[in-house]
């Protein structure tokens, strides 16, 4: 039998969840806008901000595999509260992730997407086709510096839009 330990005794305040910044419309429609650009990365950027519109953290996004992905909808093993969610995807949505694993497809070798391969891939020459961590997809990320090209101080719509929290209207 567990027995009850001397720390169930002391009553913890509940503290309220922070506010999420969320992007405005205007930024969120710069980043989109940057994402039209043909660059390297592009496909599987837009992919990443449509997935990443619908509420799912960083590292929810990171640790999608190909598998989870149904056609409609993704499977997400929620970070907080250790449960599983499908989170069903507007068609714009769809068709970018689509988009995105049918570029793999072409590219082959390490980009081929097998079911049990990460659905996002770092694109840069050092890591291509290894998990895009959650790295890659905060602010300071190196990963994201690198395959954007830039340096220190540089980074990415994606960067930018996980660091404000996404956007409610699912861009």
């Amino acid at each position: 039998m567990n027995k009850p330990l001397p720390t169930d005794a002391i009553d913890l305040e509940r503290q309220p969840e922070p506010e999420t910044n969320h992007i405005d419309g205007e930024d969120l429609a710069q980043i989109w806008q940057v994402l039209e650009l043909d660059e390297q990365t592009a496909m599987r950027d837009r992919a990443i901000v449509a997935v990443l519109s619908y509420g799912l953290r960083a590292s929810e996004v990171s640790a999608l595999n190909v598998e989870h992905w149904n056609g409609k909808m993704l499977k997400v093993q929620r970070s907080k509260g250790q449960t599983v969610s499908e989170v069903p995807l507007s068609r714009k949505a769809q068709q970018h992730l689509e988009a995105y694993l049918e570029w793999r497809r072409q590219q082959g070798g390490v980009f081929e997407p097998g079911m049990d391969s990460p659905m996002f891939l770092a694109q840069d020459p050092k890591s291509a086709g290894k998990q895009l961590g959650y790295q890659g997809l905060t602010p300071d990320g190196e990963e994201t510096r690198r395959d954007c090209g830039g340096g220190r101080d540089s980074s990415s719509p994606i960067s930018a839009y996980v660091w404000y929290g996404g956007d409610p209207e699912r861009g």
